[in-house]
């Protein structure tokens, strides 16, 4: 009896060694951390990291040497899931990589971030995340001199506000751009109202700047210059608002 208990047990040590050994085991990473890369190797198989955050907390998820399956844009589902197990936000990659935006976490307990490889694909994405700060705030008057809004991390905005009455004219002037390497598109700026309704329909814009025309203001209070990183870019840009005067 005593050999075959013994025979039992180390049975049983196998298979717990096989299972902690597992390829889709969970992985821990760290907001602001180091990158971290998980792997599946058969299909139908999953692979996941953990982390800890508080209520309020920030994060977005950079995805980056994606060998699944050899699709640009869609071998792989990538999600991220509340403590309950909830999804979060999701993004859908493929060997081009993704970015999940600035996500604002709901509760204090243990999130997952789960890669979903597609059919049968396998193989390898590499997952950074990122500690996202409060959005850049400043404010710029029209005819005045210009502000710089500088984004340190991926996933964050700026929100430049300004004064304006019904019936005024104002224009907006983007340069000095170091968000990317786009000379087109790296960066979204957009003119809310003060209702926080779109102005302005978002102007797309890279290292080459950009210029919002002549607006006309529909009514009193305080708008705000909306600016938008695209993916994980992050940078500076310069905006001048300008005073127009009625056409000549």
């Amino acid at each position: 009896m005593t050999r075959r208990l013994r025979l039992l047990a180390l049975l049983l040590a196998a298979a717990l060694a096989g299972v902690l050994a597992e390829p889709g085991a969970a992985q821990t990473i760290v907001p602001g951390g180091p990158p971290t890369t998980v792997s599946t190797t058969s299909p139908g198989e999953s692979a996941s990291v953990s982390f800890d955050a508080v209520a309020g907390q920030r994060v977005s998820l950079e995805i980056t040497d994606v060998t699944i399956g050899t699709s640009t844009c869609c071998s792989a589902r990538v999600s991220l899931l509340r403590p309950d197990g909830r999804s979060l936000a999701a993004v859908t990659v493929g060997t081009n990589g993704g970015f999940l935006d600035a996500t604002a976490l709901p509760s204090t307990g243990t999130y997952t971030v789960l890669v979903d490889p597609q059919s049968t694909n396998v193989g390898d994405a590499t997952l950074t995340l990122h500690d996202v700060p409060p959005d850049v705030t400043d404010t710029v008057a029209a005819g005045g001199a210009p502000v710089t809004a500088t984004m340190t991390a991926p996933g964050q905005n700026a929100l430049v506000t300004f004064s304006g009455t019904t019936g005024r004219r104002v224009s907006v002037a983007i340069a000095d751009v170091t968000m990317g390497t786009s000379t087109c598109c790296s960066v979204r700026v957009s003119v809310l109202r003060p209702d926080g309704k779109t102005l302005v329909a978002p102007l797309f814009v890279g290292t080459n700047g950009g210029f919002v025309d002549a607006t006309t203001l529909p009514s009193t209070g305080t708008y705000t210059i909306f600016v938008d990183p695209q993916g994980a870019s992050t940078g500076g840009v310069s905006l001048a608002l300008g005073d127009v005067p009625p056409d000549a």
